[in-house]
């Protein structure tokens, strides 16, 4: 685009000036974002002593359950018992209502005016009903975890799980899944103590204590525990 002429026959220098506005605008963002980047991923080495070594088995005991539950009544599950119906909005439908019109004056192509009605539909929203059931079923839920614990010393083991109730009736309890941690807490420069989950394999190769060295994020302080190794 071309600048204007001025009253003394110079076109105007706005839009190169706008131009070098947007330019330096981008340019200031580009350095800004790019400095925020460099922050986020910019890490810095750091030493550890190592606090523990240990492991972790856990199991979780389930056990059967009555819940009280709703749903449509479509999905519900098919063990459902001690069911209520009851009608419900499930959703909204559009549908017309109408029209709203009114008398505009257009132009002709040949410079005359001439009045014509418009219109625009109306619409509302209708409610849709459906069946909603209120029901009791039974499900097995996560009632408490055995654990073990131990240094690495020592062969990783599961925790010995008692039942109180075994069956399928309500109350009855069974084991669930198992999980295993396998953790170093560590210490920092200032005494502060951080906890770090990692493969079993690296938590393996690591000393049982000591030393340790590892990336620091710069900008939030928090530690790779992947990074952890023997100085």
């Amino acid at each position: 685009m071309r600048g204007s002429p001025n009253p003394d026959g110079e076109r105007s220098s706005y839009p190169t000036k706008l131009v070098m506005l947007i330019v330096s605008g981008v340019v200031l963002f580009a350095v800004v974002g790019g400095g925020v980047v460099f922050l986020l991923v910019w890490s810095k080495d750091a030493a550890f002593t190592i606090a523990e070594h240990k492991w972790v088995r856990e199991v979780t005991v389930e056990q059967l359950v009555a819940l009280d539950e709703s749903e449509w009544c479509d999905r519900m599950p098919p063990d459902a018992t001690r069911v209520v119906r009851q009608r419900e909005v499930r959703s909204t439908r559009r549908i017309r209502d109408g029209e709203t019109c009114e008398r505009v004056r257009v132009k002709r192509g040949d410079g005359t005016t001439e009045t014509r009605r418009e219109c625009d539909t109306r619409w509302r929203e209708e409610p849709v009903y459906d069946d909603r059931c209120s029901f009791t079923v039974n499900r097995w839920r996560a009632a408490r975890v055995a654990s073990a614990t131990g240094p690495r010393k020592e062969e990783a083991r599961w925790p010995a799980v008692t039942l109180e109730k075994v069956g399928q009736g309500l109350g009855s309890e069974r084991e669930g899944p198992r999980r295993e941690r396998f953790v170093v807490l560590i210490r920092d420069a200032k005494k502060a103590t951080i906890e770090c989950d990692l493969e079993r394999a690296h938590w393996a190769v690591l000393p049982v204590e000591g030393k340790l060295r590892g990336e620091v994020a710069a900008l939030t302080g928090k530690v790779d525990c992947a990074s952890l190794k023997a100085p």
